[in-house]
Parts: C-alpha cells; structure tokens; sequence
C-alpha cells in the first residue's frame, strides 16, 4: 500500500515541479543483490510518472552515462548489494535546495496488506481497476 501512496505523492509532486524549472531530478532506487532486473518496475513506473507530469522531462536514463546528460532527460540509478528489501526516492535538485521523497520497503507485508485491502474493496465491483482508483475514493 505504501508504494501505492508513494505514487499518488511522486504524480502530485510532479506537477508542482512542472513550474519550478530552477529544479533538476534524478531518481535512485535500491534492492538486494540477489535482485534480477534492474530497472526494477517499479522504477520505470515511477519514470512514467515523471515524464507524464514534467513536459520538460522526455527521456528517463537507467543506464551508467559515460557522457553529459540532455536538459531532456533524467537519470533513474540503480543499485544492487546486500539485503535492501527495496528503496525507491526522487529527488529535486536545485542551486540553493534539494528536496526529496522516498519510500523505504522493511519486508513484504506491505504489499501483501495493500492487496488484502484491495481485494476487499473490489469485491463487489465490476469492471476494471487499479489501487489509484482506490486512493482517489478515499481522497476524493
């Protein structure tokens, strides 16, 4: 459910950062060693968040860049060590302030909470939903 969130924040964020252009982002997130993709998709979902909300964001970068990165793009970097459940943080970088978000995964038992409460909730719908439909109830 946590990351669910996380994305309904990271969408809000962006379009507020859509008018601050003095702001730069990159994207970071982090997983065990044992961890087969990288980007995770997690990361990508989190890109496509970005790229729909920042008209000036195109092009999101996942691969180490041996070269100047376009006013177009941002980097989303990945790394692979230990035992880091999961983390995932974009970050707003400009000359006089960085702010940044993240969500820190401890374990599982958010992701299995968060499709408990889901599956109650569309019990009795029909159709096709996803957890944003589910958060914007309960927002408004």
């Amino acid at each position: 459910m946590g990351m669910n969130l996380f994305f309904s924040i990271i969408k809000s964020t962006a379009k507020l950062m859509n008018y601050a252009e003095e702001y730069d982002l990159y994207g970071l997130e982090m997983h065990h060693k044992k961890k087969k993709d990288s980007p995770s998709g997690t990361a990508k979902v989190l890109s496509e968040i970005i790229l729909k909300n920042i008209d000036r964001k195109t092009l999101a970068k996942y691969e180490k860049l041996n070269r100047k990165i376009e006013k177009n793009e941002f980097h989303f970097a990945s790394v692979r060590s230990g035992y880091i459940p999961g983390m995932h943080s974009i970050s707003f970088d400009s000359e006089s302030d960085t702010i940044e978000l993240k969500h820190t995964a401890r374990n599982r038992n958010g992701l299995a909470m968060g499709t408990i409460k889901a599956a109650k909730w569309i019990n009795d719908k029909t159709g096709f939903y996803n957890f944003t439909n589910k958060l914007n109830e309960i927002i408004g």
